[in-house]
């Protein structure tokens, strides 16, 4: 692909089928960082959703440290998708702006069949326990959609952690078992339930995450 046939290529992003993004993804990032200066050029000037949105998953596979500013500067687009995904560029490029970025996006683009898992919501269990402080404030947000998020994180790190320390053999329901008594140790917490119910639970997590 030349040079000209590039640049004929990202002006013609948003015409692209469905069929045909994955082999465009596939193509563009096998280009490697070199083109990385272009793609930031273009993503910054152009309008289109679906356009920014192939783009970034580009720019995410990249993995290039110069791709933060255009990460940053997409957290605030209309898009729910490409907030989201620039929240995971951040996380790719281990920017020190991925946690809070993660939290920011933490309700955007839910899976369809699993509404409380969303992107953020995986990067942030796969951070681990270092985002439960940040995480924490959550369980008790005015938006319903946020606390189940953030329920999600707690209910995925906290059972990773169990899960590590038991290392249980195959079909055992050890790591379950002590991670259900975790769970119910520290409030049972469940986002439907009254503040009340939230705020104890609050404080049984923030003394556990201080203690561990």
């Amino acid at each position: 692909m030349s040079e000209k046939t590039l640049q004929e290529l990202l002006e013609n992003l948003a015409d692209i089928t469905g069929s045909e993004q994955k082999q465009i993804i596939v193509a563009l990032v096998h280009r490697g960082q070199k083109i990385v200066p272009e793609l930031i050029a273009y993503l910054e000037k152009t309008i289109d959703d679906k356009a920014k949105i192939l783009l970034l998953s580009v720019l995410i596979k990249l993995q290039d440290k110069r791709c933060e500013d255009i990460f940053k500067q997409q957290l605030s687009a209309e898009n729910e998708n490409v907030r989201s995904l620039s929240a995971q560029g951040l996380v790719a490029i281990h920017s020190s702006q991925a946690l809070e970025a993660c939290i920011k996006t933490i309700d955007d683009a839910a899976d369809f069949a699993h509404g409380d898992v969303t992107p953020s919501v995986l990067s942030l269990a796969n951070i681990g326990e270092d985002v439960l402080l940040n995480t924490l404030p959550l369980l008790n947000n005015e938006n319903s959609e946020t606390r189940q998020h953030a329920q999600k994180v707690f209910e995925l790190v906290s059972y990773n952690k169990v899960n590590n320390l038991y290392k249980p053999r195959a079909l055992s329901d050890v790591a379950r078992h002590k991670w259900n008594e975790l769970w119910e140790t520290n409030g049972a917490y469940h986002w439907g339930k009254p503040e009340q119910g939230r705020l104890l639970s609050m404080e049984l997590w923030k003394r556990w995450i201080e203690s561990n």
